[in-house]
């Protein structure tokens, strides 16, 4: 009886290495057979190595280091974009009261004379229209800027820590500097405007 077709058989189903415990593995068609204990093979199919283990917690926390980085950098430039529009916004709506108004009362786009009774950095604009006067002040001790005429005065302006007000006989220039602070993040941004002095009415 040929045992050559019949060993080549195992040799396919059972190859060295296949078992999950040490056993006696069938040899090569034409080889003696020989007891082979692959104990490096049994503990890679049975567990991980300590190295393994090792190896895989320091590239994990690679990447989650990697991705809590991407993350909090998002946040932080998510803060101090909400907080520079913020900035902006403020001192933009400061110096559109002033130029155009305030509820009721006109601005200094309105105006046929503006006269600075202060200094250019500490300044006190009176703005003559034909509705009557009004004063803007820039308080720099408590940077913020008031709105005053005849029957009440406001504060239009908060958090302005720099301003300058140039007036002369046909223009005036205004540059204001807002900076607010969130937790540890701050952000501060200049708006400036020109308005032109019209002339006046002639009958």
């Amino acid at each position: 009886m040929k045992t050559q077709p019949i060993l080549s058989a195992l040799w396919a189903l059972y190859p060295p290495g296949g078992c999950r415990r040490p056993c006696r593995h069938l040899t090569a068609p034409g080889t003696a057979r020989s007891t082979l204990v692959d104990g490096e093979t049994i503990k890679r199919r049975l567990g991980f190595t300590m190295v393994e283990i090792m190896v895989t917690a320091a590239i994990s926390s690679s990447v989650l280091i990697a991705i809590l980085s991407v993350y909090i950098s998002c946040i932080q430039s998510w803060h101090r974009t909400t907080l520079s529009i913020g900035v902006t916004r403020e001192a933009s709506h400061c110096l559109d009261q002033m130029v155009y108004g305030v509820g009721t009362g006109q601005g200094l786009r309105a105006s046929y004379a503006i006269t600075n009774l202060g200094s250019a950095t500490n300044w006190v604009l009176l703005s003559s229209n034909y509705s009557g006067v009004a004063w803007y002040n820039y308080n720099p001790t408590q940077t913020t800027v008031t709105y005053s005429n005849a029957t009440k005065s406001l504060i239009i302006g908060t958090n302005i820590i720099a301003s300058t007000a140039t007036a002369t006989v046909n223009t005036v220039n205004i540059a204001l500097t807002v900076r607010k602070f969130d937790g540890r993040y701050s952000e501060s941004n200049t708006v400036r405007t020109f308005v032109k002095i019209r002339a006046p009415m002639t009958k």
